[in-house]
């Protein structure tokens, strides 16, 4: 799958690790050596904010879609390596272009089918193992295919390409940030707390943590919503939209104590 530049669309909504540096750094007291070596342990904190962020929720601007096929016979493909989660399976037959959407079950269901070449069938169920995406029935023809995922966090060096988020001495810098844009604050803030919490400074790792998760009140308690809880995902915002099953609408009624 091909590493989308920071100038493509769809890192323009973020920006880079460097651009948060400066401000994370002047919370954290402007140390030099919370700056030196590569990366620092300041854009270490970024990059830990970043993949905790991008690992838990599912952000639009992590979205992305791959092809391939299915050949006739084969009962697996290879499960998206920079895959979080799978969407959506979608297979086309090659011959007819009939759609099919195998839904999504776990290996001990897929383990029932029969597996002999007679009970080939067009997939109606899939499930991911090992790295490897299973398919049951066996497809008796062959299937293009389209997934659609949750991507996984691309940390990558100047040259755009993909590294090992904790390999030392490689410049992680140039990482585009694909969160929309109400996420990065959080992500500066992500990495504020774990700066103040490996530098002891437990009160100001505590307030950042009740302001991003929020808190109970002792007295009462009542639980009370942080940021992230807050900010609404895209399918969130959308869903008063989605098409549900229609239902009646009835006026609204008042009703008053009759003597």
């Amino acid at each position: 799958m091909p590493i989308l530049p920071p100038n493509s669309p769809a890192s323009a909504v973020g920006t880079t690790f460097q651009d948060h540096l400066n401000r994370v750094a002047l919370v954290l007291g402007n140390r030099n050596d919370l700056l030196a070596g590569t990366p620092s342990r300041i854009m270490g904190w970024i990059r830990d904010s970043y993949i905790n962020l991008a690992m838990s929720y599912e952000h639009d601007t992590l979205e992305q879609t791959t092809t391939g096929q299915l050949a006739a016979g084969t009962d697996n493909i290879p499960y998206p390596a920079d895959a979080r989660a799978i969407d959506a399976i979608t297979l086309y037959d090659t011959n007819s272009g009939v759609a099919i959407q195998p839904d999504f079950k776990d290996m001990q269901y897929l383990r029932m089918f029969n597996t002999l070449a007679t009970a080939q069938g067009p997939p109606s169920v899939w499930a991911p193992q090992n790295g490897k995406i299973y398919f049951r029935p066996i497809p008796k023809n062959t299937y293009s295919l389209i997934i659609d995922y949750w991507q996984l966090p691309q940390i990558q060096d100047p040259n755009g390409n993909v590294v090992n988020p904790y390999e030392s001495g490689t410049d992680i810098s140039a990482t585009p940030v694909l969160l929309p844009y109400d996420w990065l604050e959080i992500l500066d803030y992500g990495a504020e707390m774990r700066g103040h919490a490996e530098l002891l400074e437990r009160e100001k790792a505590q307030e950042i943590q009740q302001l991003l998760f929020g808190f109970t009140i002792p007295l009462t308690g009542k639980f009370v919503p942080g940021m992230i809880g807050q900010i609404l995902m895209r399918r969130q915002a959308q869903a008063p939209r989605s098409d549900y099953g229609i239902q009646p609408r009835t006026p609204k009624r008042s009703f008053t104590n009759v003597p």
